[in-house]
């Protein structure tokens, strides 16, 4: 384990990282599987450094994360933001270590009912973190960061989709003109919701089941911020394993919405606004990458997943 720390330190480095937190070479564990952060593992503690100058941002805005969702029981505990330059040139975090089963590792094993009860779970899961108090947030957190773009649900942005997919699509496919103001009804509900604290990054490497395969903990919240809630309901951020069932989304979705919807003390829509809003933003990525690739039967095989989907939502 020592040469794996290497990769990480240099010797004097590592010397001095080993004295200050009182650790044992040959208990630790390195890891290199983050996009912006490699993690040395102790038996009840993870460090986790920048790779890059460019990712200090992301570990500061992980460190304000932690600390607003202090409370959250899925969230791993911050136990400190450190800037030690004798153990790295960036600052770096320590936080709690937290165990379970990585829903990845067991993602091809699961059925859609399984898959329709971990979403269940995580949706309550999501909702303790929504109900938090944005007022106090402080920077970085309290706005998007740069790479993402924020969620708008407004006339003028469905009759661009409308557009788009009109376009695109064979007459006996596309949507009516008149479908607008159809969607626009059923999303009327999700523009009206104030902003939350988001995780911004739920996916499959981000969650830790229990032996009775609910979500115990959310790993990973470097993409946090205050924005529309929608942004923690996107199985777009998720990999390949997720697409498979695509088919099921309607009844994925009603499973990640019903159990959000139950645990948030407040009134809100059934999934239909979600699915619908989720199918459109789907429809028009899977259009713009069939323009570049027209003989993709993967592409058009979403395309139609995702009008059936429309088609449900406002049925």
């Amino acid at each position: 384990m020592t040469a794996m720390l290497k990769a990480i330190f240099t010797p004097p480095q590592l010397e001095h990282f080993l004295s200050r937190f009182d650790l044992k070479p040959d208990h630790l564990e390195s890891s290199f599987d983050g996009w912006h952060k490699r993690a040395v593992l102790a038996p009840d503690r993870a460090f986790l450094f920048p790779r890059y100058e460019g990712d200090v941002q992301v570990v500061e805005r992980e460190a304000v994360a932690l600390d607003a969702v202090a409370s959250v029981t899925v969230a791993p505990r911050l136990l400190g933001l450190h800037r030690d330059e004798r153990i790295s040139p960036y600052p770096f975090l320590e936080v709690e270590r937290r165990f379970g089963t990585l829903y990845d590792d067991v993602e091809d094993e699961l059925t859609v009912p399984e898959i329709r009860s971990i979403l269940r779970s995580l949706g309550a899961a999501t909702a303790t973190w929504h109900q938090m108090d944005t007022s106090a947030i402080r920077d970085p957190v309290d706005r998007l960061p740069s790479w993402d773009k924020p969620i708008e649900l407004s006339r003028q942005v469905v009759e661009a989709w409308w557009a788009k997919l009109d376009a695109f699509l064979p007459a006996d496919l596309s949507p009516r003109a008149a479908a607008v103001e159809r969607w626009v009804a059923v999303l009327r509900p999700l523009a009206d919701l104030a902003p939350v604290l988001t995780h911004g990054d739920v996916h499959e490497t981000q969650i830790l089941l229990d032996d009775a395969g609910n979500v115990s903990t959310v790993l990973d919240w470097d993409h946090a911020a205050v924005a529309h809630p929608l942004r923690d309901f996107n199985f777009g951020e998720w990999g390949y394993g997720i697409f498979r069932h695509e088919a099921h989304f309607d009844v994925l979705y009603e499973s990640y919405w019903e159990g959000y919807r139950s645990a948030r003390n407040e009134r809100l829509p059934d999934f239909k606004p979600l699915l619908l809003f989720r199918a459109l933003s789907d429809a028009v990525w899977v259009a713009d990458k069939l323009l570049e690739q027209p003989s993709s039967w993967f592409h058009a095989h979403r395309m139609s997943h995702c009008l059936d989907h429309i088609n449900r939502a406002v049925s």
